[in-house]
């Protein structure tokens, strides 16, 4: 997950059938929208399309209703994540909109969760010690749980951090996972909110 495109989800690509040479043209020639997002998206990617790259956008331009602000915004946040291949834009773009994704300002709170989830990532990474190694698939699952899922805050999370080291002394994103759903499960998402229910204890 974050080890990766951060969460992302990929959808493979099921589609049968491809627009005719002519439907491509016309497009490209008659939408202004189309044709610039197309422009736009070539010079992001510093390449020449193909004709199926061009297949492919006006698929999801004319069969998934994306407006040419979302795939460029899309396509932008991709690249600068170190995504630059065309295929796994078009793929990401039919993953959002698998999960309802599927308008520009439903993008932007997606992007912005991301982004407030990987500044998290960034402070476990420090918090723990853990430099610039690659997640294990559990601890992904974990992570993607508490800052995506969940939207925990970060303090909550050092919290259970340093429960977890004045008790094992040692870094096990397993056992604070237990620590935070056992907090979640009982509706505690927040410092204050534990240490309140440890005084009544």
């Amino acid at each position: 997950v974050f080890g990766s495109e951060n969460g992302t989800s990929i959808a493979p690509d099921k589609r049968d059938q491809l627009y005719d040479a002519a439907t491509v043209a016309a497009s490209i020639e008659k939408d202004e929208a189309f044709r610039t997002a197309c422009e736009s998206l070539q010079a992001l990617y510093g390449k020449m399309f193909t004709r199926f790259d061009y297949d492919s956008l006006l698929y999801l331009y004319d069969h998934c209703g994306l407006t040419a602000e979302y795939m460029c915004t899309l396509a932008s946040y991709c690249v600068s994540r170190g995504k630059t291949a065309l295929k796994y834009f078009t793929k990401t773009c039919q993953g959002l909109v698998s999960e309802g994704v599927d308008t520009y300002e439903k993008l932007e709170a997606h992007l912005e969760k991301r982004n407030r989830a990987n500044e998290r990532v960034y402070k476990l990474r420090r918090l723990c010690g853990m430099g610039d190694r690659a997640f294990t698939a559990k601890e992904e699952q974990y992570i993607g749980d508490w800052f995506l899922e969940k939207d925990l805050p970060f303090e909550l999370i050092q919290h259970a951090y340093d429960i977890m080291i004045n008790s094992i002394g040692e870094v096990k994103l397993s056992y604070m996972n237990k620590i935070l759903a056992r907090w979640h499960k009982d509706g505690l998402n927040s410092v204050q909110a534990v240490e309140n229910a440890e005084n009544e204890k």
